[in-house]
């Protein structure tokens, strides 16, 4: 990452850990639920309760997941991404979801790795959420990003259009 004249940060939260740290009264309330998550609307903050545009991709997926190759439950919620957990009002679907936050992002559950010229960092997406951080000052960020997969983006979303993309990243502006 180019940080020149800027100051900026990349924050992690381990999901499975999140998992491990929800008191047992909440692990049974969230087992069995349901989230949408869907592209977020706004990159700047929390999506829960937004209107997604039609044609935008979304998806549902248990709020309680098993990694692939552990087995390892974690929670699937995302402050940017979760829309709302399915078949719950609004409002108990919102206070549910800042439950879950709460706990996945409070200040001890997440490493936050300041930028440093030359850095380097690794992580498994499946495993770990990231953001970023703050940013301040008005240098250069360059950022260079190797995902690996067996499908590309816009062949996950086939009828997403990248013109689609953008208006609806520049309505929620």
């Amino acid at each position: 990452e180019d940080v020149e004249g800027c100051v900026t940060s990349t924050r992690f939260a381990n999901v499975a850990a999140a998992y491990g740290r929800l008191p047992v009264g909440l692990r049974s309330r969230v087992a069995g639920l349901v989230c949408e998550n869907a592209m977020p609307v706004s990159l700047d903050g929390r999506n829960v309760g937004v209107s997604v545009a039609e044609g935008m991709p979304r998806a549902e997926h248990p709020v309680v997941w098993r990694h692939p190759v552990s087995g390892e439950p974690g929670l699937m919620v995302n402050a940017n991404q979760t829309t709302r957990i399915v078949g719950l009002e609004d409002a108990e679907s919102r206070e549910l979801l800042e439950e879950l936050f709460s706990v996945m992002y409070a200040e001890d559950a997440v490493y936050e790795h300041s930028w440093r010229q030359g850095d380097v960092v690794i992580w498994h997406n499946l495993a770990v959420q990231h953001a970023r951080g703050g940013l301040e000052g008005n240098g250069r960020r360059t950022l260079r990003r190797v995902a690996l997969g067996e499908k590309g983006f816009w062949e996950q979303c086939p009828t997403l259009r990248y013109a689609d993309f953008k208006n609806q990243q520049n309505t929620a502006a």
